[in-house]
């Protein structure tokens, strides 16, 4: 800088290589000379310098690593606990003054919840871990983004390159069975854990009569839906028989028949007659450990008339027959006292 006149400013412009990251310090001497006026006898008058101590910081930016960039939940059924998954991030930027890498997540599928490490210094790794939510079926697909900014505490954040990471997985809806009727009298009704099949009234001796049973699959046919297999146990009961099938891979909305149960009035008493038949579901898909189902009762009844009175009768069966005693005793009475009477005559 030269010939700064009397009362006169200037800036001193320094600059520093930012190709080596660190913190640095350098003294900057400035020198002073008075400068004689043209044409005078004087000479030139060296004055006082000045010294500057100079310090500056050069911070290498935080370089983002990314493990992979897919995330796969593989299967898990409806309601089941959450499986998680996660991605390493490592901070690669290097240098004796490195900037901190932060991490954050945006824009992920419907389910999937994430959690980001906190800062990362030069040469730290750490988890970005994943969830997913199993309220909901169906077939986990997307993609969500992973956001990286290099950040020191003396300058603002730089955003760096985001990377993008996709999501698969599913979750199963488990199997629904439900009892009907395929054919076949009597009448059917109830839902859920029990239902009843009443067959009516019938005279003994008048032969036989049958109902088909049926098992649904209830949901619908998809990719998610899980497949519906099982078997019946029954209880005793008098003049009934049944022939209930074993049997898997019921796809939804599909259904197994042919599980026939006959009532046979043959020799039978009048009287009613009851059974129960139970249902025992599994519900299995792929590679999935198979779920047992509540089980699902069938409640059978039949009433039969003729035929004498059946082995035990019904307390209503007592009352009527100890009335019918009460009248023939009474009557015996009344029969043995007119008798007397007549003979006093």
């Amino acid at each position: 800088m030269a010939n700064l006149a009397a009362g006169s400013n200037a800036a001193i412009t320094l600059s520093h290589l930012t190709t080596t990251a660190g913190s640095f310090a350098d003294t900057v001497n400035i020198g002073n000379t008075s400068i004689a006026v043209g044409g005078s006898t004087l000479s030139n008058l060296v004055l006082g310098g000045q010294s500057v101590v100079v310090t500056s910081n050069v911070y290498a930016a935080a370089i983002a690593g990314l493990s992979g960039n897919t995330v796969n939940f593989g299967t898990v059924r409806q309601g089941s606990a959450s499986p998680s998954a996660s991605l390493v991030v490592t901070n690669n930027g290097s240098g004796a003054l490195t900037d901190s890498l932060t991490t954050s997540t945006s824009a992920l599928p419907t389910g999937v919840t994430a959690s980001a490490p906190g800062p990362l210094g030069a040469g730290q790794s750490g988890s970005v871990n994943f969830s997913l939510n199993t309220t909901n079926v169906g077939i986990v697909s997307g993609s969500g983004s992973i956001d990286f900014a290099s950040h020191n505490s003396q300058m603002s954040d730089l955003t760096l390159t985001s990377q993008s990471t996709a999501f698969s997985g599913t979750i199963t809806e488990l199997a629904n069975a439900q009892i009907f009727k395929s054919s076949g009298i009597g009448t059917f009704s109830g839902g859920g854990s029990v239902y009843t099949l009443d067959f009516g009234t019938f005279v003994t001796g008048t032969g036989s009569v049958n109902a088909d049973l049926g098992v649904l699959n209830a949901i619908p046919s998809s990719a998610f839906s899980e497949f519906l297999g099982g078997s019946f146990s029954q209880g005793a009961g008098t003049g009934y028989s049944f022939a209930g099938n074993v049997f898997s891979g019921l796809a939804g909305g599909a259904q197994n028949i042919g599980n026939l149960l006959t009532f046979d009035t043959t020799g039978l008493a009048a009287g009613i007659y009851n059974k129960s038949i139970t249902f025992n579901g599994i519900s299995s898909f792929g590679n999935l450990s198979d779920f047992n189902l509540g089980p699902i009762t069938l409640n059978v009844t039949a009433s039969v008339t003729g035929g004498g009175v059946s082995g035990v009768p019904e307390p209503a069966t007592w009352m009527m027959l100890l009335l019918g005693f009460g009248f023939i005793g009474t009557s015996i009475r009344r029969n043995k006292g007119a008798g007397l009477s007549r003979l006093a005559a």
